[in-house]
């Protein structure tokens, strides 16, 4: 990451997985008997609070936007945390 740009980008993607936790907790959970407290913390983020948070995320992202930022860089940062993720789970696979 080697733009404030960029790293916006980043923090969009890590913190939309946030998002993807709790669709995979509500689907996970009561199939396999889960809760937050067994099993499923580290789905769980920011609990109830997750949308709002989401919420407050995007609500900056879009005011760094209008003050000018270079989209393209948000997109790369963004691009780059799916790039470093693929990589590490092809490492996971190859081990």
């Amino acid at each position: 990451v080697a733009t404030l740009e960029e790293a916006w980008g980043c923090l969009y993607v890590i913190e939309g997985s946030t998002l993807g936790g709790q669709v995979i907790q509500r689907a996970l959970g009561p199939r396999l008997s889960l809760t937050r407290g067994a099993g499923l913390a580290l789905l769980g983020s920011y609990g109830e609070a997750t949308g709002a948070r989401w919420r407050e995320l995007t609500a900056a992202v879009a005011r760094f936007d209008e003050a000018g930022c270079d989209r393209d860089a948000v997109v790369r940062g963004a691009c780059a945390v799916f790039a470093t993720q693929m990589a590490w789970l092809a490492g996971a696979a190859a081990a």
